[in-house]
């Protein structure tokens, strides 16, 4: 819960999320969901033994970068839900 407190109310860039997606399918749920409750403004994570989760609250922006590798994640977008935005620059030549 520490890392999340830290990044609440800033904005978290990550270089390549092409990790995240050749993840393990129930690794990859389960990040998302935890960006889904980050996105929400909290998360509740459970901790070994105790009977009542921990709610943290934060709230941060993530922006990523990613190969075009997720084109064949297509489905999982769907998974993300209307909280994330995807935006493909074209690519333009340039004169020499």
């Amino acid at each position: 819960a520490g890392l999340l407190q830290d990044l609440d109310g800033k904005c978290l860039f990550l270089k390549d999320f092409t990790t995240v997606l050749s993840a393990g399918d129930e690794t990859r749920t389960a990040i998302y969901g935890q960006f889904r409750a980050a996105y929400d403004g909290y998360l509740d994570k459970g901790f070994g033994t105790m009977r009542t989760p921990v709610r943290v609250r934060a709230s941060f922006g993530l922006v990523a970068g990613c190969t075009p590798v997720i084109d064949k994640y297509t489905k999982m977008a769907g998974a993300l839900g209307e909280r994330f935005l995807m935006i493909r620059p074209s690519m333009v030549a340039v004169e020499q």
